[in-house]
């Protein structure tokens, strides 16, 4: 089940132009960001005062990197500042599905001594 969550395509309702042709559809892989990615991420909210909660900016950030990771011609940078509205809705609903997963099965794999 945590394969079908790490990674996917976002079909883009609203194409975005890389290297000068229009891209339909991003691929994203959150198995391959490592720690330092994760931690980047949460740290790009500094409001955030909840450990509990991902807010959108950070989902949005994790899953700009996580696109970076897949697509040579992209960096996050690009990935957030490019993406329509309707689209970083879905991305930031991606990587909240992960990352609330991922937190569930980490608690299932951690035994309690």
């Amino acid at each position: 089940a945590m394969e079908k969550l790490t990674r996917g395509v976002l079909k883009l309702k609203e194409p975005i132009t890389v290297r000068g042709k229009d891209t339909k559809e991003l691929a994203y892989d959150f198995g391959k960001l490592r720690g330092g990615d994760y931690v980047n991420a949460m740290d790009s909210d500094r409001e955030s005062r909840n450990v509990f909660k991902v807010t959108y900016k950070q989902a949005f950030t994790l899953f700009a990197k996580a696109c970076a990771k897949v697509n040579s011609d992209l960096d996050e940078v690009d990935v957030m500042q490019r993406l329509g509205l309707a689209d970083a809705i879905e991305a930031v609903q991606a990587a909240t599905v992960f990352l609330v997963a991922s937190s569930r099965k980490g608690e299932a794999d951690t035994s309690k001594k």
